[in-house]
């Protein structure tokens, strides 16, 4: 994502990402509940899963709208995560 973006598809992503960030923090209260504090099975094993894929995927798009010093693609902005 980033530059190669029309600013109208930048503004539909933004929206998109606030949508998503909106619902966690609505929901967080009933994951709590229902998801952290009980025995741990293969549906909450998988929400879990696919909640924390949303929201990483919904914070490194985030990343990819800010320019990076050196930054030649997108994903350009996690060459430091090749250091770990």
């Amino acid at each position: 994502m980033g530059s190669h973006l029309t600013l109208q598809e930048q503004w539909v992503a933004v929206g998109a990402m606030a949508v998503v960030s909106y619902d966690h923090i609505l929901t967080l209260d009933r994951e709590i509940q229902y998801i952290w504090r009980r025995k741990i099975t293969g549906a909450s094993a998988t929400y879990v899963v696919m909640r924390c894929s949303s929201l990483a995927a919904t914070v490194f798009t985030l990343l990819n709208f800010f320019s990076w010093p050196g930054k030649s693609s997108p994903v350009r902005a996690f060459a430091c995560l090749d250091r770990i």
